[in-house]
């Protein structure tokens, strides 16, 4: 009976299959603190392997390999098989300029910045006159805290292309960074 009553103050995180495995650990003679702590190695990982960050989400659960739950280690064998495929694939070659573009876009939705705005460049690269490019790379700056890049790129994205100025006046990510002065002229004032 001591092991429902631990198992029922568990955190709520916790799923059904991880309060059995911890009640059954306490059970089987093993601390309660080596399954919570597994428990917690775990959901840790897990936590680096939503934000994609791979490299110490694998780190993290190899740590939580060890352990009294064998759920757990089994579960964090397969992240590290996973994190180890998606390290490899992360290196991907794009042939176009729209490739890239396509790509920092995807980053930049993630709030990859620095990732995004190497597409950007590349992009920029083998296509300089697209508007949309620098409309994008405007965008990155500025979420970055660049707002001298973001204004000469969302500058020149109106210069290639004026309907870019009501699209920013429109954007909400834009929100924020065009109340700053500067911006306004850029995008309310006639040129």
């Amino acid at each position: 009976m001591a092991a429902k009553k631990k198992t029922a103050t568990e955190p709520e995180k916790m799923t059904v299959k991880s309060k059995t495995a911890v009640a059954s650990a306490a059970e089987a003679g093993e601390t309660m603190s080596a399954a919570e702590a597994q428990l917690k190695r775990y959901e840790e990982a897990y936590r680096f392997f939503r934000s994609q960050n791979y490299a110490e989400a694998k780190a993290a659960f190899e740590l939580a390999i060890e352990g009294p739950q064998r759920e757990l280690t089994h579960n964090a064998r397969l992240h590290v098989a996973m994190c180890e495929r998606r390290m490899q694939s992360g290196q991907v070659d794009f042939a176009t300029a729209e490739e890239h573009y396509n790509y920092a876009i995807a980053r930049l939705n993630t709030r990859d910045l620095p990732i995004a705005r190497r597409h950007f460049d590349a992009a920029l690269t083998m296509s300089p006159n697209g508007d949309h490019i620098y409309y994008g790379l405007a965008l990155c700056c500025g979420l970055g805290g660049d707002y001298q890049g973001c204004y000469e790129n969302l500058k020149r994205a109106i210069d290639l292309q004026p309907k870019n100025r009501l699209i920013a006046r429109q954007d909400p990510d834009f929100n924020v960074i065009v109340q700053h002065p500067v911006f306004h002229q850029l995008l309310y004032e006639k040129p």
